[in-house]
């Protein structure tokens, strides 16, 4: 499901992956915005078409507002396709219980 996030005070395009065990946010964005990145040498990430490619580091509490609400994210650095963040299982998990209506395409939480 996509969602409508708020990076740097610049609405962004959002991917929720319950199958990513990271959030990744696109380098161009960590570019644009000048976010700090901590090398983190060496994780590699399989994408969609099955590529391995690897993080160059992580954006340490990454302030993402969704609909009013803000989160601090680590997110890890990747250069990927459409989206500019992907966001990951254990994120979602913080949000406690989630309500997915697929018919109005909304998440509620």
């Amino acid at each position: 499901m996509m969602l409508q996030v708020t990076v740097g005070a610049v609405q962004r395009r959002a991917l929720v992956d319950t199958s990513s065990m990271h959030t990744f946010i696109h380098s161009k964005v960590v570019g644009c915005l000048g976010l700090p990145v901590t090398p983190r040498a060496g994780l590699p990430v399989m994408v969609a078409n099955g590529d391995r490619v690897s993080s160059l580091g992580v954006c340490l509490t990454t302030w993402v507002t969704m609909h009013n609400e803000h989160f601090a994210i680590d997110c890890f650095t990747l250069n990927f396709g459409s989206f500019d963040l992907v966001v990951d299982i254990h994120w979602l998990r913080t949000l406690g219980t989630i309500i997915w209506d697929f018919a109005a395409l909304s998440i509620a939480f």
